[in-house]
């Protein structure tokens, strides 16, 4: 890592996981150190999870084993002219994932989670507008074990009503997008 924060490089060629450590984590540290950085990620199997991430690590483009040299040749152009590489699939992935909602976490400083699954999902129910006899409801809960539980998640976030329960998770949401 020494040696790529001190030498100016035009383009990164790695693999999703090498020797050692992932090669994702790689990525994410490059890109960290070299904003302009033009990672390319060689992946095994063009997997929806692994597309996504190398994309959120913030690689230029993705590229499978499987596909020919002369192809490689060409994504390699293509990167360090500054564009993005992928097929129309791995594009697919990419656009699927921005589609779907951030997951809300609430973690501690010691980056465990704050609050249980219920709860979580009591407070995502809680976000989407539902009354508590909806999230009872919708949870199979009664009303009173609904109130019981958001007097918990009041308690460990520090809330003291659904606007504000509401306004925390949107900007823990907004936190998690800016991070990832």
């Amino acid at each position: 890592m020494a040696l790529l924060a001190n030498h100016p490089f035009g383009l990164l060629l790695t693999s999703a996981d090498f020797e050692g450590g992932s090669g994702l984590e790689l990525v994410r540290e490059v890109c960290v150190i070299h904003s302009r950085a033009k990672v390319l990620v060689l992946l095994e199997t063009l997997d929806r999870a692994l597309v996504v991430q190398s994309f959120r690590a913030g690689c230029r483009g993705v590229f499978g084993r499987a596909q020919s040299v002369k192809d490689l040749v060409k994504c390699l152009v293509c990167i360090h002219r500054g564009q993005i590489w992928a097929g129309s699939q791995e594009l697919t992935y990419v656009v699927q994932a921005l589609r779907e909602p951030k997951p809300f976490r609430v973690i501690n400083t010691d980056n465990s989670a704050l609050l249980t699954e219920r709860e979580m999902a009591v407070v995502r129910c809680v976000a989407d507008g539902l009354t508590n006899k909806e999230v009872a409801a919708k949870l199979s809960l009664s009303q009173h074990t609904v109130k019981n539980y958001l007097f918990r998640i009041f308690d460990k976030l520090n809330v003291s009503s659904r606007i504000e329960l509401i306004y925390y998770a949107m900007n823990q949401a907004n936190l998690a997008a800016r991070v990832a």
